[in-house]
């Protein structure tokens, strides 16, 4: 990408892996990221794939593939990065299985605008257009997640006469989060979610608007009756560990999603991460976020 004297350059920064996370017992180990790349600060395009792997029949997959690609899309500065990340044939444990998990990113960058004299940085779009469970099931039963239809900006036929949808930005984003850590933080003290008093210090600080920062999730909740405890994206089950769906972590300048993430907590312990794509590039001279 070519800058003009005076005009504020774009810097690309985005990166996906597939796969990776450790192992504490029954033998420490580290299980490297599966087709991590990242995207030039000029932009561009990068991608990587693998074949089959399998850590000790703990956890597997048949293949992975990962892209990046970042561009400008007009001549005022404003950019574009698309980031993916896809699993096929996970297998955890035998407990949690899927047949394809993709993450999908859009972030659009509008160009900076000058405000009573200041750079500003409009509200980055944040399309999660194609991110999706294939084949999920948790102890052999289809998990049928329920999407957050504002996030995938998802409309009923009833409804297609109405307005287009605005697009996501980091303020839909909180939003959502909020009224999804509110959902979790009631449950945590409701009795028909036993053992779940946990997610109270996990998010009781989404409540507040106030934060830089915004954890929410592409789930909503998860329709069938799996083992063990679900709210929300999130299922506890016994003798396994905890499970968290289509995780996105967003500030005003990074936009991060991871589609499946495992705490192990059984006599295999540890963390596993799966199909995770972010995006974080900025401009220089930089502006303020509104």
């Amino acid at each position: 990408m070519h800058s003009h004297p005076g005009k504020p350059v774009y810097y690309f920064q985005a990166e996906a892996n597939t796969f990776g996370g450790f192992l504490q017992t029954p033998e420490p180990k580290t299980i490297p990221a599966q087709a991590s790349v990242s995207l030039p600060p000029v932009g561009g395009y990068a991608a990587a794939q693998t074949g089959a792997f399998n850590l000790d029949q703990i956890v597997s997959v048949k293949s992975t593939y990962a892209r990046v690609a970042g561009r400008k899309v007009d001549d005022n500065g404003g950019v574009s990065t698309l980031v993916t990340s896809v699993i096929e044939g996970l297998n955890i444990l035998e407990v949690v299985t899927a047949e394809r998990i993709v993450a999908q990113l859009t972030v659009e960058a509008p160009a900076l605008e000058v405000k009573d004299g200041r750079r500003v940085m409009p509200r980055r779009r944040i399309s999660l257009a194609g991110s999706r469970f294939e084949g999920l099931r948790i102890g052999g039963i289809d998990a049928a997640p329920t999407f957050n239809q504002t996030l995938l900006r998802l409309r009923c036929k009833e409804k297609l006469d109405d307005a287009p949808l605005p697009p996501n930005t980091w303020y839909t984003c909180q939003q959502v989060g909020i009224e999804q850590a509110k959902r979790l933080v009631r449950g945590s003290d409701d009795t028909r979610y036993d053992g779940m008093a946990w997610l109270r210090n996990r998010y009781d600080w989404m409540e507040s608007p106030d934060q830089g920062l915004t954890l929410c999730s592409l789930v909503d909740e998860i329709d069938s009756c799996v083992p063990g405890t679900c709210l929300g994206h999130v299922v506890d089950i016994p003798d396994f560990g905890r499970l968290f769906l289509g995780e996105l972590l967003v500030s005003p300048l990074s936009v991060q999603l991871t589609m499946i993430r495992e705490e192990l907590g059984c006599p295999v312990n540890g963390g596993l991460g799966g199909a995770h794509v972010n995006s974080n590039g900025t401009t220089v001279p930089p502006g303020k976020p509104e």
